[in-house]
C-alpha cells in the first residue's frame, strides 16, 4: 500500500506533471513539422495506408498535422490542457489502429510519423514506441499540472 501511495504522489507532482505535459507537447509539435511543410508527401503516405475513403485523404493529410501542432504547442504552454491531452491520447490511439492495421494486411509503407521524406517502415518497434508515448499522454490527462500553465492565469482571471 505504500509503494502504491509513493507512486501515486509521485505521479500527481505538478513538476512530474509539467514533464509529461512537455514531453507529449514537443512530440507533436516535432511531428507535426514535417507534415505541414509537405502536405503532397503527406496526403501520399495517408493514402498508403488505405484505410480512409479517398475522397476524405486530402482533408485528413491537412488537417491532421495542424491538429497535432495545436495540440502540441497547447500542452506545452498548458492551454485546454484536459482537452488537449484528450486529444493526444485519441491520436496516439488512432496510430496504434492504423499501424498495426498496415502490418496485418501486409501493407510495407512508411509510416509518415515525423518524416515524409524518411523511410520509415511501419513495423512492431513503432507500436511500442506509440505504447510509449501514450503513457506520459495519459498521465496528463489524468493527472494535469497547473505548474507554469496558461490554464492557470486563465482561471485566476475568472476568478477575480
Amino acid at each position: 500500500m505504500k509503494i502504491y501511495l509513493a507512486i501515486v504522489r509521485f505521479l500527481t507532482h505538478p513538476w512530474v506533471g509539467l514533464v509529461f505535459r512537455l514531453i507529449a507537447g514537443t512530440v507533436f509539435i516535432w511531428a507535426s513539422g514535417d507534415k505541414i511543410l509537405h502536405p503532397q508527401a503527406f496526403l501520399r503516405i495517408a493514402h498508403n495506408y488505405r484505410i480512409l475513403p479517398p475522397a476524405l485523404e486530402p482533408l485528413f493529410a491537412l488537417t491532421l498535422p495542424w491538429v497535432e501542432f495545436l495540440v502540441g504547442l497547447f500542452l506545452v504552454i498548458g492551454l485546454f490542457t484536459e482537452a488537449s491531452a484528450l486529444l493526444n491520447v485519441g491520436m496516439l490511439v488512432m496510430f496504434l489502429v492504423a499501424i498495426p492495421s498496415a502490418l496485418l494486411r501486409h501493407i510495407d509503407i512508411n509510416c509518415g510519423c515525423f518524416s515524409t521524406a524518411q523511410s520509415v517502415k511501419v513495423g512492431m518497434d513503432l507500436i511500442y514506441r506509440d505504447i510509449l508515448l501514450l503513457i506520459p499522454a495519459l498521465l496528463v490527462l489524468f493527472f494535469p499540472s497547473r505548474l507554469l500553465a496558461l490554464d492557470r492565469l486563465l482561471a485566476k482571471n475568472k476568478g477575480s
